[in-house]
């Protein structure tokens, strides 16, 4: 059988439909309603409230029945803000021709439901980027769906959302029935259940098909992509990566299933999730779904906790035809308990660390053979010819070619002879770069197979650029090909989304087969284009990071930062610079014992965070600082008075993070493992840092991790940490690299505890660091957050007792004034007060420390 040559041409997208309705009005906010809340106040069924591009700071916006709320120019543009002041959108008993479309919905606040609350309710959530909510109490962070609610959620990004119990995206529960399809779910946040999504209880069916899962966390029990408790459930066609459950004893680090009647789990590529127990899935409390035709690959569990699929608890899920292969470690099939009796049949179970089977036997048509993916270093999971997973199946199902159901998330499709895969080295690249693309051509016919191809770009505008052919190839008989290719982007090259596509076949007529993908052509960076300041511009850092675009600045001013949006600040994947105008000492992040100060999840070393000191936080893992499959760097930073229940009292690294850690002193901060900085698959690098004082019950500075048998590594130079090598704790198999410089010397704070971490002149510290790194005195480099100015005669510090006064409470002051140089000074002094309105205290000067001589290369406090 051949395809018939289909015609590329792509007709320009028209918005229509607005007024589909007969008799419907279109009401334009704010043109002719100030606020969306008295736009759709006044709309009437089948009206569309139409929303102009902006930030519209509303909370608690009632969804009118049968209105289509959108906005005009896509959800870049038009922002709802609710300011933790409540829920952003509630949608309570409205129908399905009900519609929420192309908005950032962010900043809502409530105890469950943070973006949009769903009760009894069936709008259709479309198209828009739903991130920084937080249910604050129990479940849904980005979108709660309760009491019968059936919504359509599609084609939406969420981000960043968190929750302190399930479902930190979206959770379902009380018999609901949600559609939850094509969304982009990435860096979500729930302390217990579902960090992606969570779906609890009986009486609905949730559909999750087609959805990209990454890089999302449940912090202790179960569920780091999708928690389904007691539900019916189809979880079908989606990407499943990167996602973990962080504590001991957490089980499902992809999907976590339990008490499960009905659930389907099928054609899913689930890779590199983590949990201690099932780190692909994890069936528990007679779990019991059907799980097949997925790709269960690179997974990784604590030692025989089932790194692709764990079974305890009475659990006897159906595992046929799909393929478990790569497991980190944990084994590939593992069953806990004699009560669990799963059904395997027609799996590949092959190359898994730990072993294949554990507590269990391989069943009926079972192999354990290379399932030859196209190009899994790629993450391309598609198959090669002859591929032994292919025709391999359960012999009772067939493909949709009619042949025998494959193994594994992707069938191979045998209509034709001649098979092409496209596999791009990357969907994200800058202007003025290279696109690399491997093209692979199997011809399964027993003779030489003649065909052309033609590859084309469809750019953003929607015209099309040709790329490569029409060109005439013949490929000999029973033969796979795999060719790279590169194409420049141009400089000029538009930004946006791109649509790759190439054929193969005779011209003019036949088409053999065509493959597809998309890519997305960004602004390179650095390359800085706007400075948001904070709090002038943006009432927070969150907020400024909101409003910044690649490439941009957050300038946060002097002061004590506290409250939301001011402590568990995520970067949303953005290449920005977020600093502090004056530094560490001057700008301080106190996160009150609740939550953590930055959390980054999928950034690249153009993310920085710069000056800033960052105390007093409280989490499971990563007091201060939370790193996630994210290699950002942190330069110039104070990392005080954290704590990590488990791991990561300072900084945690987890899931093949790579940050660049400059000048940063951490210190006072404390953890179960790791009381500085913990890494678990990571390689953090640390230049002219300071580490001290942190605490731990193992490697009260460093802990670098195997769990999961993954191993982690640190390259530690030019720095001083108190203990050296006796302060890190290097489990089996990873390693530490300790370069040229590093020292354990006392740094001779200023006043280290009162939080200042200033240096004192002597201190071992100075011109320490990197040689070919210089202060701004032009001396070497110094090691920590701050540097010793060696240009001035007397360095003075004022170093308070408190930094928060009550009226009528005397304000303690130490002053330090340190010389430097070979010969005495004399010094005197006077203070001056300005007020919060920056004028100068009217009783200026005051009275300061006194007169004196202070002695040659001598602190005098």
């Amino acid at each position: 059988m051949v395809k018939r040559l289909h015609t590329w041409v792509f007709a320009d997208l028209i918005l229509i439909g607005l007024a589909a309705v007969a008799g419907a009005s279109v009401l334009h906010v704010p043109g002719q309603y100030p606020t969306i809340q008295t736009g759709l106040n006044a709309a009437s069924y089948g009206d569309t409230v139409l929303v102009a591009p902006g930030t519209y700071h509303e909370h608690w916006i009632m969804m009118a029945n049968g209105v289509t709320l959108a906005s005009s120019h896509g959800m870049d543009s038009t922002i709802i803000d609710a300011d933790s002041l409540g829920p952003v959108i509630v949608c309570d008993g409205v129908d399905d021709q009900t519609v929420i479309s192309g908005f950032t919905i962010q900043h809502g606040y409530y105890p469950c439901g943070g973006g949009i609350i769903c009760y009894a309710a069936s709008p259709v959530i479309e198209d828009n980027w739903i991130r920084n909510n937080e249910a604050y109490d129990s479940w849904g962070g980005g979108i709660e769906c309760e009491m019968g609610a059936s919504p359509t959620i599609i084609r939406n990004r969420f981000e960043a959302n968190e929750v302190p119990y399930s479902g930190g995206a979206i959770a379902c529960h009380l018999a609901t029935s949600p559609r939850i399809y094509e969304n982009l779910i990435i860096g979500n946040v729930a302390a217990a259940y579902g960090g992606a999504i969570s779906a609890q209880g009986g009486g609905g069916t949730v559909e999750i098909v087609d959805n990209v899962i990454v890089n999302n966390t449940a912090l202790h029990y179960g569920g780091g992509g999708i928690k389904l408790w007691v539900v019916n459930a189809l979880v079908l066609g989606n990407v499943i990566r990167g996602n973990m459950v962080e504590s001991g004893g957490g089980v499902g680090g992809g999907i976590y299933a339990r008490s499960t009647v009905g659930t389907v789990i099928a054609r899913n590529l689930i890779e590199g999730n983590l949990a201690h127990y099932g780190g692909g899935i994890g069936c528990f409390d007679e779990g019991s779904p059907l799980i097949a035709n997925n790709t269960i690959h690179a997974n990784a569990s604590m030692p025989e906790g089932g790194g692709g699929i764990y079974c305890i608890d009475s659990s006897s899920p159906t595992v046929v035809d799909n393929i478990i292969s790569g497991t980190l470690h944990g084994g590939g099939m593992a069953v806990g308990d004699t009560g669990s009796l799963p059904t395997i049949a027609y799996n590949d179970v092959w190359n898994n660390a730990g072993g294949d089977y554990l507590g269990c036997e391989p069943g009926i048509g079972d192999i354990s053979e290379n399932p030859m993916f196209v190009l899994a270093e790629r993450r391309d999971h598609r198959l090669l010819w002859p591929s032994p997973c292919i025709d391999a199946g359960h012999p009772d199902s067939l493909d949709p070619d009619g042949t025998r159901r494959d193994m594994g998330a992707y069938l191979f499709d045998q209509d034709d002879y001649l098979t092409l895969y496209i596999t791009p080295d990357t969907t994200e690249v800058v202007r003025d770069a290279q696109l690399g693309v491997t093209y692979t051509v199997i011809n399964r016919w027993f003779q030489p197979e003649p065909f052309w191809m033609l590859s084309e770009v469809i750019r953003p505008s929607g015209d099309t650029l040709g790329v490569l052919g029409p060109a005439p190839y013949t490929l000999p008989p029973d033969t796979t090909i795999q060719r790279h290719y590169s194409f420049d982007v141009p400089d000029a090259a538009p930004l946006g989304e791109y649509e790759y596509r190439s054929g193969i076949g005779i011209a003019p007529a036949t088409l053999y087969d065509e493959d597809q993908f998309t890519f997305t052509v960004r602004m390179a960076v650095p390359c800085s284009t706007r400075t948001w300041r904070v709090p002038d511009e943006c009432p927070t850092i969150q907020a400024g990071i909101d409003s910044a675009s690649n490439g941009d600045t957050v300038m946060v001013a002097d002061g004590l930062y506290t409250g939301e949006g001011n402590r568990d600040v995520f970067f949303l994947g953005k290449a920005i610079v977020v600093m502090s105008e004056n530094g560490p000492g001057r700008t301080i992040i106190d996160c009150q014992q609740s939550g953590r100060g930055f959390c980054f999840s999928g950034e690249g070393p153009n993310a920085v965070l710069r000056g800033f000191t960052i105390s007093n936080g409280h989490t499971t893992n990563g007091g201060g600082i939370y790193c996630h499959n994210a290699s950002p760097t942190i330069y110039g930073n104070i990392v005080r008075a954290n704590t990590a229940e488990d791991a990561g009292g300072g900084i945690h690294c987890s899931t093949s993070s790579f940050p660049t850690l400059i000048g940063n002193t951490i210190t006072g901060n404390r953890a179960e493992r790791g009381g500085g900085v913990y890494c678990l698959d990571s390689s953090p690098t640390l230049i002219n840092s300071v580490l001290w004082s942190d605490s731990a019950s193992t490697g009260p500075e460093v802990y670098l991790s195997n769990d999961y048998g993954l191993v982690s590594s640190m390259s530690v130079s030019y720095s001083n940490a108190e203990g050296g090598l006796g302060a890190v704790y290097v489990a089996p198999g990873c390693t530490l690299y300790c370069g040229e410089g590093n020292i354990d010397d006392d740094p001779m704070f200023v006043l280290g505890e009162r939080g200042d971490y200033r240096l004192l002149w002597q201190s071992p510290c100075i011109d320490a660091g990197h040689p070919d790194s210089l202060d701004p005195d032009g001396t070497r480099r110094d090691m920590g957050a701050y540097s010793f100015d060696q240009s001035k005669m007397l360095v003075t510090y004022a170093t308070p007792e408190t930094r928060t006064l009550e009226r009528g409470e005397n304000c303690r002051v130490l002053y330090t004034l340190a010389n430097c140089h070979a010969h005495s000074v004399p010094a005197g002094g006077i203070v001056e007060l300005t007020l919060p309105n920056g004028e100068p205290w009217p009783g200026n000067p005051l009275e300061g420390p006194g007169y004196g001589i202070v002695p040659p290369e001598f602190n005098w406090q």
